[in-house]
């Protein structure tokens, strides 16, 4: 009440001026706020064409699970998805995305979101984060765009009942790419596919799309530390006399199991009421391939967001 009083004064008792003299204070109080950003929350947006995961930050899970910043989000991860993909980077932002004009989900029905429509993400956020009462952060993005042949999906997995939809603490966006261009059923069934896989993209969570993509450093720790521990677990002596070729077939069968576990296209897939031995991801994809009549159906990329 008190900071309304000083705005009257402050505008002469112009009602709409003093709304605007509010806003302007609001925006200053949270541009000053160090931003102490514990909480986060993500969501799935999309487009013709692409697909993005977006995520802000914020100081409380109470504003997290505030209606309007659940509203808010999932507007601007529609926003991002809604633009070149050269305007989106994985694990940062830049000035380019705090400039995008916001574009409003449909459904949403927050008065104070509807009024914002075409304005600056990077406004936005100070706009709400002062009705919120939080500094609000645009933090990490992530974004794939279709390319002939190629399908995109997303899968982001709900914290709650009450969540908005599209919200959550995990998501995930792939895209799977036919050898040659379809249509029709076939192409139905490569969404499906699509849309399977990024549900199991959050269940398994893989680091690596393929052995290829696994960094040269990070292959070669993996393959000492499964060397190291073997040994470890030796008799001394025994170890000191074991054969490199045998030792290397140890090796060999534990990095196997780490990429079971690790690599997404060496992963039992997820797919839920299956029986028996799931195949791997790749292997499922061949059988997709074949059902569809392509040559081949691969993981064209994958993000996986996690909080």
């Amino acid at each position: 009440m008190g900071k309304c009083r000083s705005a009257l004064m402050e505008e002469g008792g112009d009602v709409e001026k003093a709304v605007e003299w509010l806003r302007k204070k609001g925006i200053k109080s949270m541009e000053k706020r160090s931003g102490d950003s514990a909480e986060s929350l993500l969501a799935l947006g999309a487009s013709q064409g692409s697909c993005s995961i977006v995520e802000i930050r914020a100081e409380t899970d109470y504003v997290t699970r505030n209606a309007m910043f659940q509203q808010m989000i999932v507007s601007m991860a529609d926003t991002v998805a809604a633009t070149p993909k050269t305007a989106s980077t994985e694990g940062g932002t830049d000035d380019a995305l705090n400039q995008m004009p916001l574009v409003l989900k449909a459904g949403v029905d927050q008065a104070q979101l509807l009024e914002k429509a075409g304005r600056p993400l990077g406004e936005t956020l100070l706009e709400i984060g002062s009705v919120l009462g939080e500094r609000l952060i645009l933090g990490r993005t992530w974004q794939l765009t279709a390319e002939e042949g190629t399908v995109l999906a997303g899968y982001v997995h709900p914290t709650g009942a009450d969540g908005y939809p599209g919200t959550g603490k995990m998501a995930a966006i792939v895209a799977l790419k036919a050898s040659v261009a379809i249509e029709g059923d076939n192409l139905q069934r490569l969404q499906a596919a699509a849309d399977k896989l990024a549900r199991h993209i959050v269940a398994a969570q893989p680091k690596y799309l393929s052995v290829e993509t696994i960094p040269h450093d990070a292959l070669e720790k993996e393959q000492t530390l499964v060397k190291d521990t073997h040994l470890a677990s030796m008799d001394p002596a025994k170890a000191a006399k074991i054969d490199e070729k045998m030792l290397q077939k140890v090796t060999d069968g534990k990095m196997n199991k780490f990429y079971q576990e690790n690599v997404f296209v060496k992963q039992e897939v997820i797919l839920g009421g299956d029986d028996g031995k799931p195949p791997s991801v790749e292997k499922w994809l061949a059988s997709e391939a074949k059902a569809i009549g392509v040559d081949s159906v691969v993981v064209d990329g994958f993000y996986l967001a996690l909080l």
